[in-house]
């Protein structure tokens, strides 16, 4: 018999085919405990309908009624957050942590972002005004794109003096980016780094180091959100192009009536 499995609060046990949230048992039937299964079989990605349907109706052929009526069943007993629309792609666990709290799930197709409090590096623990305030500076200028989804700065500074991993923040924060950096003031001068990381796998999307005099604190602010901005923002641009392409459809009829209708479109 497969092993139990666990994930944050939520427990499968496979023997007696129960689950448990938060150690206390939880009304699930047996196909939504099928369907619990499959997600928890790749926790941190979509799961299609179609793989869904094949998992908890294996050789049956269902009308995907059946499958909403599950995923209502589970959120019904675990919590609305617990499993997560993605549009257009399918399912996903909610990332429910030990400490009770789950991901807002993404309401729309927009690039979301988190903007991190910068880390300190100056060794003074009252230039913490400033390097917040470098932050925030950034969470506003972004925040004017339309298509960038930011998170609240209350949201994305909790994790303030945290250590933390950005792939937990990307799960937490139900985000797809976040910006991080550093800040040291020293002698007059002030040099500070940042970096956007992409959430699902933890790779590096763009970094820069601005050094300035540090002659005006609000002129220098200024000046570095409009460079980060300029920067930030085509970088996004560009890894949602390429996740776009990446994209594959699900629905091979309406594919094949694409491909059918090429040649009359390019005459």
């Amino acid at each position: 018999m497969a092993a139990d499995v666990k994930f944050g609060r939520i427990e499968l046990r496979r023997d007696t085919r129960q689950v448990f949230l938060d150690g206390k048992p939880a009304p699930v039937g047996g196909r939504a405990f099928d369907l619990l299964a499959r997600l928890l079989a790749d926790p941190d990605e979509v799961v299609t309908k179609a793989q869904l349907m094949d998992a908890v109706w294996p050789g049956l052929a269902v009308v995907e009624n059946n499958l909403n009526a599950q995923v209502k069943a589970l959120r019904q007993a675990l919590g609305e957050k617990a499993i997560l629309t993605v549009p257009g792609r399918g399912y996903r666990l909610g990332p429910l942590s030990l400490d009770g709290e789950a991901a807002p799930e993404r309401a729309n197709d927009r690039a979301s972002i988190a903007i991190l409090s910068f880390d300190n590096m100056s060794g003074d623990s009252e230039q913490a005004y400033f390097v917040d305030g470098i932050a925030e500076e950034i969470l506003t200028a972004l925040a004017a794109f339309k298509q960038l989804q930011v998170i609240a700065r209350n949201s994305s500074f909790a994790f303030k003096n945290r250590p933390t991993d950005v792939r937990e923040v990307g799960r937490r924060l139900g985000v797809r980016y976040v910006l991080e950096g550093s800040v040291r003031r020293t002698a007059g001068r002030v040099r500070i780094t940042a970096q956007l990381i992409e959430t699902e796998k933890g790779a590096h999307l763009w970094a820069e180091r601005f050094e300035s005099a540090l002659a005006d604190v609000f002129d220098l602010q200024d000046e570095i959100t409009a460079r980060v901005v300029a920067a930030i923002e085509p970088a996004i641009h560009r890894e949602e192009i390429e996740l776009a392409r990446r994209k594959r459809p699900e629905n091979l009829v309406a594919y094949d009536f694409f491909l059918r209708a090429l040649p009359t479109s390019t005459q």
